[in-house]
């Protein structure tokens, strides 16, 4: 989804696979930082980057969301995390849409949270279901993958 989950998800800062022992980053989503047209997407995530929530006033810089350093593993101890593929749009200069990259999200909670985050995710505040430029896997088998868990 100042940005909102939109820029977190869609500016690809997400974006990616984290493998188990690599580090990434623990963040949290509030309600306050959803702009735009997309549902508000509240909760607990680890991604591969730091999101970028807005610009400063000036333009000249990009804020980063508040992140924590974490590392996936494939076994406790841990936070248990579940992870849900999404899709970006990939529009050219012009604004053309020629394609999509897919991105991938950790939702630190139980799969009954994950499934619950990522179907927030896929809801758009004008009524439109899984179009645009986020939208969820159509593929049953990236939704809400794991357990993995998250470690400080």
């Amino acid at each position: 989804m100042a940005l909102g989950l939109a820029l977190l998800l869609a500016g690809c800062a997400t974006a990616g696979v984290i493998q188990p022992t690599e580090v990434g980053y623990k963040w949290t989503a509030t309600k306050s930082m959803v702009t735009g047209n997309i549902e508000p997407v509240v909760g607990t995530f680890f991604s591969k980057a730091c999101p970028k929530v807005g610009m400063t006033a000036d333009h000249k810089a990009w804020i980063e969301q508040h992140c924590e350093k974490a590392t996936l593993a494939s076994a406790p101890p841990g936070e248990e995390a579940y992870s849900y593929v999404f899709k970006i749009k990939v529009r050219s200069l012009a604004g053309i849409p020629y394609g999509e990259q897919a991105g991938q999200i950790y939702v630190i909670g139980t799969r009954e949270t994950c499934l619950a985050v990522s179907e927030a995710h896929n809801h758009r505040q004008d009524g439109r279901v899984n179009e645009g430029n986020l939208r969820l896997s159509a593929d049953p088998a990236e939704r809400c993958a794991g357990p993995v868990w998250v470690r400080q």
